[in-house]
């Protein structure tokens, strides 16, 4: 096998680690017998041949009829074109069936994420179920990661601020450059995603440097909790457009104007707060 090819891609769209080897090639390959496939590759023949006709249910190997059973790969566009429509249908097929089911009441329990897709996704989940607010701490590369949704999500008319670690402009979202924010990448062995929405729900995730691996990432719904990461947070951001300049403050009056649209976004104008209110009845609805 070619070393500069890489099984991991295949096996995530479905292939055994056998298959993708014999599929890879075929592609280089084609026309081979299966017993010539097995001697190349290594594999015992009687295991590649049972790769092949399973390669040939899946689509990605067309077989000759004819005493000497020769196999060719499927062009690789057409697999994955073929592999992308199959999922779609079982996407919808499975969305209808697990549509019918009745999911089961939000906890407040302290949940953990263990890979960054599944971080990602309960991210995008989150800005996509906000209401009001959205409150955003990224390095760079989960910025990256999601800067759509994030934008997506201004655009709904929710208010967005983002702390971020190097200068970006996001449409319709109030950016804040963290302080010494090149030195705070350098301190950290890894980068974080951070963010409350509407002061109920919160996820704090933190990567290692290249992003691969979840070192730590936790999320809940619990109110209380997220109510004070978001009050926290919305000091973090108001402090870094203090912390931007503040022998210019006078002369500046983007860093006041920023100041006060922050300022909207504070943690008792949160969903959380009022949930809060409601559930406890510590203090009076300010209507």
């Amino acid at each position: 096998m070619t070393s500069r090819f890489s099984p991991r891609p295949l096996i995530n769209l479905g292939l055994t680690v056998l298959e993708s080897e014999v599929y890879a090639y075929l592609l280089e390959n084609s026309p081979a017998t299966g017993y010539r496939v097995a001697k190349f590759i290594g594999k015992p023949t009687a295991n590649t041949y049972k790769a092949l006709r399973s390669l040939q249910d899946k689509g990605a190997v067309i077989i000759e009829e004819s005493t000497n059973r020769l196999c060719r790969a499927v062009p690789m566009d057409e697999f994955l074109d073929a592999l992308e429509r199959r999922f779609l249908n079982s996407k919808d097929e499975a969305q209808k069936e697990l549509a019918k089911l009745k999911p089961a009441p939000d906890d407040e329990r302290l949940y953990y994420l263990h890979t960054p897709d599944q971080v990602f996704e309960r991210l995008r989940q989150m800005l996509q179920r906000c209401r009001y607010i959205a409150l955003l701490d990224l390095f760079p590369w989960a910025l990256d990661q999601i800067k759509d949704d994030v934008e997506s999500a201004a655009s709904r008319g929710i208010r967005t601020a983002a702390k971020v670690y190097r200068p970006c402009e996001i449409p319709g979202v109030e950016v804040v450059i963290a302080p010494e924010g090149n030195k705070t990448m350098e301190r950290w062995p890894g980068q974080w995603a951070n963010g409350v929405v509407d002061g109920k729900e919160h996820l704090l995730a933190f990567f290692s440097r290249d992003g691969a691996r979840v070192l730590q990432a936790v999320w809940s719904s619990n109110t209380y909790t997220s109510w004070v990461y978001h009050s926290s947070m919305m000091h973090e951001l108001l402090h870094g457009v203090l912390s931007e300049d503040w022998s210019s403050l006078s002369g500046n009056l983007n860093v006041p104007e920023q100041y006060q649209r922050l300022q909207a976004m504070k943690a008792e104008e949160a969903l959380g707060y009022w949930t809060l209110v409601e559930r406890f009845g510590e203090t009076e609805d300010k209507s």
